[in-house]
């Protein structure tokens, strides 16, 4: 196996094995970005310093690359070490560790990758329109069943009390027929009957 067989070989394990392996879409594909974009910087400019230099407490590389397993193992791989200038820690690739050939091949990986990492990205955007989507039937599905459950449950509520207030009316009515019933007997009871009539 050649040199640029093994730099390649290892380059492609950590995007495979690490960056890339059972990450959420968007984070893997958002540090093969950062990557792809670093070394496309240092090839373009090989000879300004600050592409060379990425600063530790800038937080897209922090939260895209570092905080992601096997980006800063891919930063390392390309020959980036870590320096601290004026108490402020840096990813620095010096000009005797920057090879040309191993940037490029990382810069094909990382390009044959990003491709890979947009499509498995945009299979996930995808997904997660459709569970959305289905989420939201779903809730004003919910939604109009427990409006459904409330207009019958006010239904039977009516009904209730349409019901008790009948009833009510009713046993009303029949005491007040009793009470009548009552009041006319007593008028009744003291009349003696006549002869004759019986």
């Amino acid at each position: 196996m050649t040199s640029s067989d093994l730099i390649h070989k290892k380059f492609h394990d950590i995007l495979l094995k690490k960056i890339t392996h059972n990450k959420d879409p968007i984070v893997a594909s958002n540090c093969v970005k950062i990557l792809q974009k670093v070394v496309d910087n240092i090839l373009s400019n090989p000879d300004v310093p600050k592409y060379r230099s990425l600063p530790s407490e800038n937080a897209r590389l922090r939260r895209d690359v570092c905080e992601v397993d096997g980006g800063l193992d891919f930063l390392f791989a390309l020959g980036f070490k870590k320096k601290v200038v004026s108490f402020k820690e840096s990813f620095t690739l010096e000009n005797d560790r920057m090879d040309t050939n191993k940037l490029k091949i990382a810069q094909s990986l990382l390009n044959e990758f990003h491709q890979k990492a947009e499509a498995r990205r945009e299979t996930a955007d995808r997904m997660m329109q459709k569970e959305k989507i289905e989420a939201k039937a779903y809730e004003e599905r919910v939604k109009r069943e427990v409006e459904e459950d409330w207009d019958n449950r006010r239904r039977r509520s009516i009904l209730a009390n349409q019901r008790r207030e009948h009833r009510e009316q009713k046993k009303k009515e029949e005491e007040e027929d009793k009470l009548q019933e009552e009041h006319e007997r007593p008028e009744m009871e003291g009349l003696v009957p006549m002869e004759g009539y019986n």
